[in-house]
């Protein structure tokens, strides 16, 4: 017999229904060690519609610094000038916050939209009062997964970071712990000045689960507007549908937003719409899009076996103001003739003594996909090479490659051994995550090694074409 679903997805689906949330009928939430997983009861047919929020619902910056202004005191003048200096997560993560402490304080009173959401979290335990109509959220945020069931890198254990030293996911990691640190503690000054007690319940803790659910939930805000996109721009930020976030991630899935925009824009919605069967008791699926497992850990917390969208991030210096260039690979070597481009330039460079250096990123994929935009970078940059004795393009490109294959085994070399894992406290999920991305990367690097050497072969060639015999070392007998 199919189990009742609980007080919270009762709630929650509630709630969505009170405030125009479309839900299909068909669809069940159920609790998992995820949170909760979303299933059809009966078969729901392609080019259906199965979760739709209207814009007003939304959880944005601007509307969770009104919710704060109201909060604090209305408009007073401290209070905005303190909201001025949060960005627009440090907003909403207070704003999700405030609604678990209202309760326990006596008086009522990334970085907007996390103090926003902290604040759901927090206002009726501290408040000793119910939340105010401005903290309008709390049955979905109640809905999102516990800090116990997040498993990104932010909540990594050191023996589980440990496994990752060495990779780009690791230092990834510390940067993104270091920012959110920071801007937490800016949240607590500032919230501090305008109520002691709310800022003391502003812990760290709060404000990294509402920075995550910001992380792993997020829409670009350029998709609440009269033409929607779901591109972010330099402009937008991270916004909140509930409802329409609730499904997992299956890679492939076909699925369109299709926003059905009025006047007033607030009365737009944007729905979620599937476009193959879904059977009755199979799980709903979302499809965030192509995301390398280094992007699918760090900011959600699971990663694919064998993921095609896998990349590295690779970083040469390349010109003449010290900054590095950065290559993405991915599977099969992709992009790795980007690395190419970048390696010729600096070797040119080397051998016209230049001393002062520059930085490019390139990401590289599987199958060495993005390989050809490096080889035209350092191509083009063959062009600056100095010095008084002309160099030969074949002697460029052998040293070029030559110089990618070091790079590439040497960062082969770094790479951690998930097998040494064996007897340290680690957490079997976890494991398996780390043991996808690892193999992602050293994919890519074979990948990339193998496409260096075809390269470096083809260089033999070009000097062999101008009477040049070269004997290659793994070709000596």
């Amino acid at each position: 017999m199919e189990k009742a679903p609980s007080e919270l997805v009762k709630k929650f689906t509630e709630w969505a229904a009170d405030n125009f949330i479309f839900i299909h009928p068909s669809l069940r939430f159920v609790q998992s060690s995820g949170g909760h997983d979303v299933y059809a009861t009966s078969d729901i047919l392609p080019d259906t519609k199965v979760l739709s929020c209207p814009f007003d619902m939304a959880i944005t910056a601007p509307q969770s610094k009104k919710a704060l202004l109201t909060l604090l005191q209305g408009h007073n003048t401290t209070v905005s000038q303190t909201l001025d200096q949060w960005s627009e997560r440090q907003v909403v993560c207070v704003y999700m916050v405030l609604h678990r402490i209202w309760e326990e304080i006596k008086k009522s009173e990334r970085q907007v939209v996390c103090v926003y959401m902290v604040l759901h979290r927090i206002w009726e335990e501290i408040k000793k009062s119910p939340l105010l109509p401005v903290l309008k959220h709390k049955p979905y945020i109640d809905m999102l997964p516990p800090s116990s069931q997040l498993c990104t890198t932010m909540y990594f254990s050191q023996e589980e970071m440990d496994l990752l030293k060495g990779s780009n996911l690791y230092q990834a990691t510390l940067t993104r712990s270091q920012e959110w640190r920071t801007e937490w503690q800016t949240c607590v000054q500032g919230l501090s000045t305008l109520d002691a007690d709310l800022g003391t319940a502003l812990t760290w803790e709060h404000y990294l689960e509402a920075a995550t659910h910001l992380s792993s939930r997020a829409f670009p805000s350029t998709i609440l507007s009269k033409t929607p996109s779901n591109t972010a721009s330099s402009l937008s930020h991270a916004v909140l549908l509930p409802g329409i976030d609730s499904l997992n991630h299956k890679r492939a899935t076909p699925v369109s937003w299709v926003a059905n925009v009025s006047e007033p824009l607030d009365s737009s919605t944007l729905g979620l719409h599937i476009h193959e069967t879904i059977l009755a008791g199979a799980e709903c699926f979302n499809n965030y899009g192509p995301k390398p497992n280094s992007e699918l850990i760090l900011g959600y917390g699971f990663a694919l076996p064998s993921n095609p969208d896998d990349t590295i991030l690779l970083s040469l210096a390349t010109s003449n103001t010290m900054k590095s260039s950065m290559v993405e690979i991915g599977r099969d070597a992709k992009n790795a003739e980007r690395l190419w481009e970048l390696v010729i330039t600096k070797v040119s460079l080397s051998l016209a003594t230049s001393n002062t250096m520059k930085s490019s990123m390139v990401e590289i994929g599987r199958d060495a996909k993005n390989a050809e935009r490096l080889w035209e970078l350092v191509i083009t940059k063959v062009s600056e090479l100095g010095g008084e004795e002309p160099v030969s393009h074949w002697e460029v490109e052998l040293e070029a490659a030559e110089t990618i294959m070091s790079l590439t085994e040497q960062r082969m070399e770094r790479l951690p051994d998930v097998n040494k894992a064996s007897g340290v406290d680690v957490r079997q999920p976890v494991l398996e995550m780390i043991g996808y991305y690892l193999e992602g990367q050293r994919a890519i690097l074979t990948s990339l090694i193998e496409w260096a050497q075809v390269k470096r072969l083809e260089a033999r060639d070009k000097a062999l074409d101008e009477g040049v015999e070269l004997i290659l070392d793994d070709e000596e007998e």
